[in-house]
């Protein structure tokens, strides 16, 4: 096993790990009669397009750079959604108010605010490194 192979997979799993978390934050506060609702599958999967995006691109990466980096932004976007919905649900560092549905709706908008141009930086760098290696003789890993 290579180890790009075992980066993709451990960002696959963490991505697994990271949104089961979350939504399971999510839904022990919507444990009421909306929690069937239509919605919060919908709520769910946005908690989780994230993570699918990050996955999406270590499988789709060819470069090194794009795979490891995958697995950095992971870790870095899941590390705060994770922190993010426990102080939500928990109140750790702040108060309960009305707006707490609202601030976990924008969690995944502020890690897609990070993560896509991350990405689209990370792509390009991998791009580049590629035709370096080629114009120079050398593999880019």
């Amino acid at each position: 096993m290579t180890s790009s192979t075992t980066f993709r997979r451990l960002t696959g799993f963490l991505a697994i790990l990271f949104a089961l978390s979350g939504a399971a934050l999510l839904w022990h506060d919507a444990c009421d009669g909306a929690a069937l609702s239509p919605f919060m599958y919908g709520w769910t999967l946005w908690l989780a397009s994230p993570y699918a995006v990050l996955v999406a691109a270590a499988y789709l990466g060819r470069s090194t750079a794009v795979i490891r980096g995958a697995l950095a932004l992971m870790l870095l976007a899941g590390a705060y959604g994770t922190l993010a919905y426990a102080d939500l649900t928990y109140h750790f560092m702040s108060k309960s108010d009305a707006q707490d549905a609202i601030a976990m709706f924008f969690i995944p908008a502020s890690q897609h605010i990070v993560v896509v141009p991350s990405l689209a930086l990370l792509f390009a760098l991998g791009t580049w490194l590629e035709r370096r290696g080629k114009n120079t003789g050398r593999s880019a890993a």
